[in-house]
């Protein structure tokens, strides 16, 4: 949802009662802040707004601290909305005035200028006024006897302010990781500084606070989740520079830290992030003594896969022998690791592995019997078969083998890969290929529903009948294909846009479905010309004269 267009989104009843708030100069202190635009919207009680806004003008996220729970947007967040399209920014209650226009000074040459009192005052007047970035630069610049200790009350502090009845509504996620968030680059900053434990240390406390608010946040927008992976991120990095800078009873300070987070109980049920953690302590690896742990520990994860509790399964087992086998690539001798690989073939990743190796000695027929082999493993996991199809497509390319390139490539157009359909006619001679293309469009055309790559198809070669034809099975396509049936079919293309249009007018009943038939009106111009839709608008006026939304549509045209 952007916000030149929000009210197509947002309930009309809502909207209603949003404009008339704004339009009643509600809105107050509407403010850009360095995440986005605060607002206070004034009524019985006043409420904070917050909006995030993309340089595109998509909004990212938006909350109200009101107590609505009957959509995902509140006539409070409908009036900011307004305010924010309409490009006006307030002082007080009720103080709506224009933004100013023309560029001014630069903010850069305004700071240089000041004094460092004034700057002081500046600094001290917004964190007083701004509770977020108070906290942004205590945590930043501030001295602490315990960091990792602030950082957890920052993060906490923001998880309180988007708690409602101890809960965290999909709307509010955002702005409960914003501390997270805070903490990550503080420890990046540590981790520039030569100061890795307390880096790490922070980078686990932020990772340990996002897994924990997944017991009571509602995450559909994956705002959590890529807060965790961020976090994941983070101490891999820390990890990773520090191993080659720490003496090793650092090292082995660092890799307790690491295995003990791994353990906690709030993995249960989660087999990747243990693993990754795991997967970061090889960059301690060096030492034997130190490899010897991480190996025990990669054993005790293997041995827990009989206990359902953990959330055991093959996937994750794979990926603990895949750590495994990294140990044996960077530390052992190569013939240990590729007897390993053999070992765990029934795990795709594994096979995936030997496939290109093979590839990597052009042992193109090992390629093949690898590919082959999985097909049959994994013939009911389709995306699996597809993945040793291509493989194995890979390997008859490099020896040449032209007809099981073409049986392969074939299936591969069949099923809507479309960068195989120009590979697949390449491997025909151009007096030949005729043929092979009315079979394959005969083979979709047996189909109920026609595929993407169907038109694809249609459109490379240059085959305007089947285009119309296929318009006139699917009449809303001639909204997208019209260029290519014209000037051939000019008559026919008038016939169909004019039938769609009619069509999904009758079926319109609110102003968001009138705005997509004007808009389907104006690609009807585009294509036919102002008097065609000219004359469409005039016949719709005259077909719906007691719909004045509709008609004020119409009239914008």
């Amino acid at each position: 949802m952007r916000i030149d267009d929000f009210d197509d989104s947002l309930d009309p009843v809502i909207l209603k009662r949003g404009r008339e708030y704004y339009l009643e100069g509600r809105v107050s202190r509407l403010k850009q802040t360095a995440a986005g635009w605060t607002a206070v919207v004034e009524g019985t009680y006043d409420y904070l707004v917050e909006v995030e806004l993309e340089p595109n003008g998509f909004i990212r996220y938006s909350t109200c601290d009101c107590p609505y729970e009957g959509g995902e947007y509140c006539k409070h967040q409908a009036a900011v909305f307004y305010a924010l399209r309409a490009g006006v920014t307030t002082g007080g209650p009720g103080g709506q005035e224009p933004m100013a226009t023309g560029r001014g000074e630069s903010l850069e040459k305004v700071l240089a200028d000041m004094q460092p009192q004034q700057m002081m005052d500046i600094i001290l007047e917004l964190a007083d006024q701004y509770e977020e970035i108070r906290r942004k630069l205590l945590l930043k610049y501030g001295a602490h006897s315990d960091e990792i200790k602030a950082c957890q009350e920052t993060m906490r502090a923001y998880i309180r302010e988007a708690k409602r009845s101890g809960f965290i509504d999909r709307r509010r996620a955002a702005h409960a990781v914003k501390g997270v968030d805070l903490s990550l680059d503080k420890a990046l900053q540590r981790e520039e500084q030569g100061n890795y434990m307390l880096a790490l240390g922070m980078g686990l406390a932020a990772l340990a606070t996002a897994v924990d608010m997944l017991q009571f946040c509602d995450d559909s927008d994956g705002w959590v989740g890529t807060a965790i992976n961020d976090a994941l991120g983070v101490i891999d990095e820390v990890v990773r520079v520090a191993a080659g800078c720490m003496d090793l009873a650092e090292q082995k300070k660092m890799l307790t830290k690491l295995i003990k987070e791994s353990r906690h109980k709030r993995y249960i049920g989660w087999w990747d992030w243990p693993i990754d953690l795991l997967g970061s302590c090889i960059y301690l690896c060096a030492d034997k003594g130190l490899r010897t742990i991480v190996e025990t520990e990669l054993g005790r994860l293997l041995e827990a896969q009989g206990d359902d509790s953990l959330g055991s399964s093959d996937y994750g087992v794979s990926q603990v022998k895949m750590l495994q086998l990294k140990m044996l690539e960077l530390f052992e001798d190569p013939n240990q690791a590729e007897e390993f690989i053999a070992a765990n073939m029934q795990y795709s990743d594994f096979r995936q592995k030997a496939i290109e190796n093979a590839l990597r000695k052009k042992d193109y027929e090992q390629v093949v019997q690898l590919c082959l082999a999985g097909e049959e493993v994994d013939r009911e996991l389709r995306g699996l078969v597809m993945r040793w199809r291509k493989y194995r497509y890979h390997a008859y390319e490099r020896q040449g083998e032209v007809e099981n390139q073409r049986e392969l490539a074939r299936g591969f157009v069949y099923v809507g890969e479309y960068d195989y359909y120009p590979k697949l006619k390449a491997l025909y001679p151009t007096s030949e290929w005729p043929d092979i293309l009315a079979a394959i469009l005969a083979e979709f055309e047996k189909r109920n529903y026609l595929p993407d790559i169907y038109v694809m198809i249609l459109i490379e070669e240059n085959l305007v009948e089947h285009l119309l034809r296929y318009c006139q099975r699917n009449p809303a396509a001639i909204l997208k294909l019209y260029k290519y049936l014209l000037p051939d079919y000019l008559e026919e293309t008038r016939a169909l846009f004019r039938a769609h249009i009619e069509r999904s007018a009758r079926e319109a009943d609110q102003r968001s479905k009138y705005k997509q038939v004007c808009a389907m009106i104006k690609t009807y111009k585009k294509a036919c010309g102002e008097l065609a839709a000219r004359s469409m608008i005039t016949e719709l006026c005259r077909s719906y004269p007691r719909r004045p939304a509709f008609l004020d549509e119409l009239g914008r045209i």
